[in-house]
């Protein structure tokens, strides 16, 4: 058995982040900025095992515990539609038109109406920085005739939530990645000195979709009935912006060939 247990504690200045700006034409504009001032810190444990009474077993294991955390991060744009009352209070630009009631939509800051253009994130997660992770399979191989091995293998990949893109606290969280649970398997028949293999491997056989990459932006209502209104009191006709993301891939199914002449 081999175990390792890890702690460790890192402190960031300028760490490099993506901001995501309102949208041009329905597409998001991400600008990178730099973070004040980040930390993350944790436990790694990592374990493998290989049981006397089972020949040809070995199991693996990994937990990971972190908590990670932007401590100064007030510079960044707000998304497409984002409201005061949502976060955008920050930058005020004042706007041309100050007679009363003012623009649409406009806030009244210092005796001036105008619209915020930026938010204060402090405090809030690093993205794609789950506070918990495992890793956990097993892998088993086995004789099944003169010169031939079976062997089977297994791998689950687990994750809570995490934070996909940088945003103050929106309707149903859905700035979040969920939770996920992702199973990985295996069987092989090969040579007993390995000089060829086949296999039939499953990726993601449980078929959870996920997404680590998102952006918010009016991919629609903008285009159809106008630009909405970020930083001030009301998104306007528009509407609020919805989320889009890079998918990771679903279940996959591969056979694979492997020949090794020299071994």
């Amino acid at each position: 058995m081999l175990v390792n247990l890890a702690f460790f504690d890192y402190r960031y200045r300028g760490l490099q982040v993506g901001g995501i700006e309102p949208t041009v034409a329905g597409l998001p504009i991400i600008r990178t900025v730099n973070a004040g001032r980040a930390r993350t810190y944790g436990v790694d444990f990592d374990m493998s095992y290989r049981p006397p009474m089972v020949d040809g077993l070995s199991v693996n294991g990994s937990l990971n515990w972190n908590r990670a955390r932007y401590q100064e991060l007030n510079n960044i744009p707000c998304y497409t539609a984002q409201t005061a009352a949502q976060g955008c209070t920050q930058f005020f630009v004042a706007s041309a038109n100050q007679t009363a009631p003012g623009p649409a939509g406009a806030v009244l800051a210092n005796g001036q109406y105008g619209f915020y253009t930026g938010q204060d994130l402090s405090g809030t997660p690093l993205i794609r920085a789950p506070e918990w992770a495992a890793n956990f399979g097993f892998s088993y191989e086995m004789s099944v005739s003169k010169g031939l091995k079976l062997q089977l293998t297994n791998n689950n990949q687990y994750s809570s939530r995490f934070v996909t893109f940088l945003a103050a606290q929106r309707p149903g969280d859905d700035q979040y990645q969920r939770s996920f649970l992702k199973v990985d398997a295996s069987i092989a028949i090969k040579d007993e000195k390995d000089r060829w293999e086949v296999a039939l491997i499953g990726k993601n056989i449980t078929r959870r979709y996920t997404a680590s990459n998102c952006a918010a932006g009016n991919y629609a209502g903008g285009n159809i009935i106008g630009d909405p209104i970020t930083g001030g009191t009301t998104p306007g006709a528009a509407g609020v912006s919805s989320v889009g993301c890079f998918t990771d891939p679903g279940r996959a199914i591969f056979l694979r060939l492997m020949v090794k002449p020299f071994n």
